[in-house]
């Protein structure tokens, strides 16, 4: 964020490139702490959605990129591991990871369904 903040976005794009390298590995790991545990992979998945969406085009029709950032999203939502004050600022701030998707009128349903799942994870 530093970097984009700062208008270098070559350098910015470089590291959510690593990043996603990383957080693309990560989901493919079984065993968390000793044991497998699909619960945390939720913020791996979450964290993988927004690299994604950086490194999205913007667009406003479907694209395999922001399907992407919506299966991850999906898989995320299904755990109370995404904090409700994380998702309101990358989805509905001008400068959130998630802002390019939420700008792309046909992601508008899977974005309601995620915040209900996310909802209904937050109420546990």
């Amino acid at each position: 964020m530093e970097q984009l903040t700062a208008g270098n976005q070559p350098g910015a794009t470089s590291l959510f490139e690593s990043s996603r390298n990383e957080f693309e590995m990560a989901p493919k790991q079984k065993l968390w702490e000793g044991a497998e545990s699909k619960e945390l992979n939720s913020p791996v998945n979450y964290n993988l959605a927004c690299c994604l969406c950086r490194l999205a085009t913007p667009a406003q029709n479907q694209t395999p990129e922001f399907d992407g950032v919506i299966a991850h999203l999906t898989e995320a939502s299904k755990y109370n591991k995404t904090k409700r004050s994380t998702w309101d600022h990358d989805i509905g701030d001008a400068d959130g990871d998630l802002a390019a998707l939420k700008a792309n009128a046909f992601y508008q349903p899977s974005i309601g369904e995620i915040q209900t799942r996310l909802e209904l994870a937050w109420s546990k």
